[in-house]
């Protein structure tokens, strides 16, 4: 069993060179890190809202999830890889009609996204905003 410190490396890599974020430690095998994105969104006005998640390093979509703290009826949020609800779903539709937790259900395998990349959160469907916190959790790719 191997130990790792807050950057990810193992008791076998040496403790001045910290692997930056989204590097697989060294001496780790296939070991890596996952990263979680979290957005918020106000509830309000409008009917709806593109928030823009940057991807600073190459990354897979592990999961997703969605905490709605004032729902609206109708609405949800979708991640997509343009704004507007554009080009590809990387998530399914989660609702964001009531107060609680929604989880992706999107069956397709996940997508891989650029450094420097822009992932989307779409927000729409109800008579105004929800309010919620967007939770995107991805993994390092090489």
């Amino acid at each position: 069993m191997s130990n790792f410190d807050a950057y990810g490396r193992s008791g076998t890599a040496e403790a001045g060179s910290p692997t930056p974020p989204g590097g697989v430690a060294a001496g780790s095998g296939n070991a890596a890190p996952s990263y979680v994105h979290r957005v918020v969104q106000a509830a309000g006005a409008g009917t709806s809202a593109d928030i823009s998640i940057p991807i600073a390093a190459k990354c897979r979509i592990v999961d997703s999830w969605v905490l709605t703290t004032t729902g609206v009826a109708s609405s949800v949020v979708q991640l997509f890889t343009a704004a507007s609800g554009g080009g590809t779903a990387a998530s399914s539709a989660m609702s964001t009609g009531s107060a609680g937790k929604a989880r992706d259900a999107l069956t397709t395998a996940s997508q891989v996204f650029a450094a420097g990349s822009t992932l989307y959160a779409h927000a729409s469907g109800g008579a105004s905003l929800a309010g919620f916190e967007l939770f995107v959790e991805v993994c390092p790719e090489q």
